[in-house]
C-alpha cells in the first residue's frame, strides 16, 4: 500500500511554489518602463538647479551630474536660467556639457549683451569651448576694459583653438585688450580650460607672430600626458630653441625638464648651445638642465 499511495501533498506543493513564483514575477513588472513626463522633468531640473549652491545641506557635485545627465532637455532647462541671479551656475553646468551646449549658443550670446561682467564671463568662456567665436563678436568690436579681459579669459578657457583669435584681437592694437590678454597668459596663469590632446593647435601656437601667445603655447606642452604626446610635444619646444624671444626660449628649455630627461636628451644637440645664450636667464635654464642629465 506505501508503494502505490499517489503523492497528492507534494504536487500539490509544487503546485503551490509555482503559483507562488507566477506571482512574484507579476509584481516584479508594473512599473518597469515607466517614462519621466515633462513636467516631471522640469521639476527634477529646478530641483537640481536649486542645489547647486547648497553646501551645508545638499551635494552641489551631484545636482550638478543629474543636470549633466539630462542632455539636451538639461541644457534647455540651464538656458532659461542664464539671465537670473544664478545664471553664472547655469553656463558653468553648461561648459561641462558642450556638445549640448551648442544647441543654446544664442541663449549664451545673448547675455554678453546684459549683465554685469561676472555674470558675462562664463557664458562667453562656454561659447569660446564650443567654437562659436563669431557670437563674441560684441567683445571684440568694444571699447570697454571690462570686455577686453572677458574676452581674453574667454579666450583662454578655448586653448589652443583659439590662439588665431588671440592673434586677431591683438592686431587690433587697443591697449587695454592687449593688456588683458598679456595678464590672462601671463606664464603660470593656470591651464584652466586648456585641452592638451590639441598638440597641432599648439603648433600653430607657436608660430604666433605674438611673442605672448608663443610663450603660452609653450608652457601649456609642459601639461600633455602619455609617453607618445610628450615625445611630440619635445619636438615642437625644439622649433623655438632658435625663437626671437629670450623668454619663449627659456621656458622652452625648462618645458623639456618637465618633460622628462628622455624628452630632453632626445633634443640635446639642439637645445645645449643654450648654456651661452645671450640672456643670462635662457643660460640659468640650460646650465641646470645640463647639470641634472649629467647627475642622472
Amino acid at each position: 500500500m506505501r508503494q502505490t499511495r499517489p503523492p497528492p501533498i507534494a504536487k500539490e506543493k509544487t503546485t503551490k511554489k509555482a503559483t507562488t513564483k507566477k506571482a512574484t514575477t507579476k509584481k516584479a513588472t508594473p512599473t518597469q518602463s515607466k517614462q519621466t513626463t515633462p513636467k516631471q522633468a522640469a521639476n527634477a531640473f529646478e530641483d537640481a538647479f536649486r542645489r547647486l549652491d547648497q553646501y551645508d545641506n545638499g551635494d552641489p557635485e551631484k545636482a550638478e551630474a543629474e543636470l549633466r545627465a539630462g542632455g539636451a532637455e538639461a541644457a534647455a532647462f540651464l538656458a532659461t536660467k542664464l539671465a537670473g541671479r544664478q545664471g553664472y551656475r547655469a553656463a558653468m553646468v553648461l561648459d561641462e556639457m558642450r556638445p549640448h551646449a551648442a544647441a543654446v549658443a544664442d541663449a549664451l550670446a545673448a547675455e554678453l549683451r546684459r549683465g554685469d561682467e561676472p555674470h558675462r564671463a562664463w557664458p562667453a568662456r562656454v561659447l569660446a569651448a564650443i567654437g562659436r567665436l563669431d557670437l563674441l563678436e560684441v567683445l571684440f568690436s568694444s571699447n570697454d576694459r571690462r570686455d577686453h579681459f572677458t574676452l581674453a579669459e574667454a579666450l583662454k578657457h578655448g586653448r589652443p583653438a583659439t590662439y588665431r583669435s588671440f592673434d586677431r584681437a591683438l592686431a587690433q592694437k587697443k591697449a587695454s585688450l592687449s593688456r588683458a590678454i598679456g595678464e590672462t597668459l601671463e606664464p603660470g596663469s593656470g591651464t584652466f580650460g586648456l585641452d592638451t590632446s590639441d598638440l597641432e593647435g599648439f603648433r600653430l601656437g607657436l608660430a604666433s607672430p605674438s611673442a605672448v601667445i608663443r610663450r603660452d603655447a609653450v608652457c601649456a606642452l609642459w601639461h600633455v600626458e602619455g609617453a607618445p604626446q610628450k615625445k611630440r610635444a619635445a619636438e615642437l619646444l625644439a622649433i623655438v630653441f632658435g625663437d626671437d624671444d629670450a623668454e619663449v626660449r627659456r621656458l622652452a628649455v625648462c618645458g623639456l625638464d618637465v618633460l622628462g630627461k628622455r624628452a630632453a636628451r632626445a633634443h640635446e644637440a639642439t637645445w645645449r648651445p643654450l648654456a651661452q645664450d645671450k640672456n643670462e636667464r635662457v643660460r640659468k635654464a640650460a646650465a641646470a638642465l645640463i647639470d641634472k642629465l649629467s647627475a642622472a
